[in-house]
């Protein structure tokens, strides 16, 4: 920043860094991490007290909670000027209908996903969150990670299963594949 301001003629221009390893140098940065901290706790205590049991630390579902708490502090959490960070980026609020993170639903199969041989349109799974870049539901349902345009809840009797939590075996780096390396000759 410093190199562009020279560049443009102010000469007086000098960095600044904090002192390496002082949290209290840096506070706007040490705020956002104790929201997110804040709110991932929540999380993490709301769907254990649901389900009766404690989910390990190293369980693929903690990756997937620490996303959607950081998604949540975007959406929801308003800053000095009224604004959250999604109605400062997109110019408008956030409205899309969140369901309770861990929660079991139906998700209705998309129409460019082929209809199973039994004819169902419609699979069970657990809401994990959003997909920021295309804002589908994001699911987890026989054994794979589903993007859903439509979730349906469930009575609040079948909501909470731990058995279907427990099951989740892949994380949100599992979404993405790399491509095969092009090599031109």
């Amino acid at each position: 920043m410093a190199r562009v301001l020279r560049i443009q003629g102010v000469d007086q221009a000098m960095e600044e860094h904090p002192p390496e390893y002082d949290p209290q140098a840096n506070g706007s940065a040490e705020v956002g991490v104790q929201l997110m901290k804040g709110h991932f706790r929540t999380l993490r205590a709301d769907i254990e007290s649901r389900i009766g049991f404690r989910i390990p630390v190293r369980h693929p579902v903690i990756a997937w909670m620490v996303r959607h708490a950081a998604n949540l502090v975007t959406w929801c959490a308003r800053g000095h000027d009224g604004l959250t960070g999604y109605q400062r980026v997109r110019s408008r609020p956030f409205r899309t209908r969140l369901l309770t993170f861990g929660e079991k639903c139906t998700s209705k199969i998309r129409s460019q996903e082929e209809v199973p041989r039994d004819g169902r349109r419609t699979y069970p799974g657990i809401f994990l969150g959003l997909d920021r870049r295309t804002g589908q539901y994001m699911v987890h349902s026989e054994g794979e990670i589903r993007l859903a345009r439509t979730v349906f809840r469930l009575p609040e009797a079948d909501k909470w299963d731990k058995d279907a939590l427990a099951s989740v075996h892949c994380t949100p780096l599992d979404l993405h594949k790399p491509r095969e390396p092009e090599v031109i000759f």
